[in-house]
């Protein structure tokens, strides 16, 4: 698509009445009016079970305003972008920045294979050569250290994931 297309998407979209926008998302994504009807605050079942499944210790459900951010081109697709923040300008900035960048390609993805990062955090340690030494001692035994760690993991370290490094590193207290 081209700027003007899809300026002409989003123009004034902010303006919108809240059911305009929401129509005019439903337009831009196809959404059902069942979806639409739940985007839109209409009652929907607080199913426990639901809520279950979706996190760890679930004891309710939290209401969050849910937006759009406009103008995104991804990987040169126009997409709807849903955000659920409590902080007005969020969305607008977002939205702001993709305007911004569509003209000249929009923003372009890659991934570098699928990674977490778990922390440890070791604070009151006596002196910053304490620090050290244990930072030197993570990396003398980083191989016992991730054999232990798959073996603890062992079903995910099977399935091709599991511990991959282990990096030791002193933060300096700020101020």
């Amino acid at each position: 698509m081209n700027e003007s297309v899809v300026t002409s998407l989003w123009n004034g979209f902010s303006r919108l009445s809240y059911r305009r926008r929401a129509a005019r998302v439903a337009e831009l994504t196809g959404l059902d009016q069942a979806s639409i009807d739940a985007l839109s605050g209409h009652p929907v079942t607080a199913d426990v079970s639901l809520a279950e499944s979706c996190v760890e210790n679930a004891v309710g459900y939290f209401a969050v305003p849910l937006g759009v951010a406009a103008y995104m081109l991804i990987d040169g697709r126009d997409v709807v972008v849903p955000m659920a923040v409590e902080e007005t300008s969020i969305i607008a900035a977002a939205s702001s920045a993709a305007k911004f960048f569509y003209p000249h390609g929009g923003v372009t993805t890659r991934t570098e294979g699928m990674m977490s990062i778990g922390q440890i955090q070791i604070p009151g340690m006596p002196s910053l050569e304490d620090s050290r030494r244990v930072v030197e001692a993570i990396a003398a035994n980083q191989g016992l250290l991730l054999a232990y760690a798959n073996e603890l993991v062992s079903s995910l370290a099977a399935r091709g994931g599991g511990a991959r490094r282990i990096e030791g590193r002193v933060l300096l207290k700020s101020g």
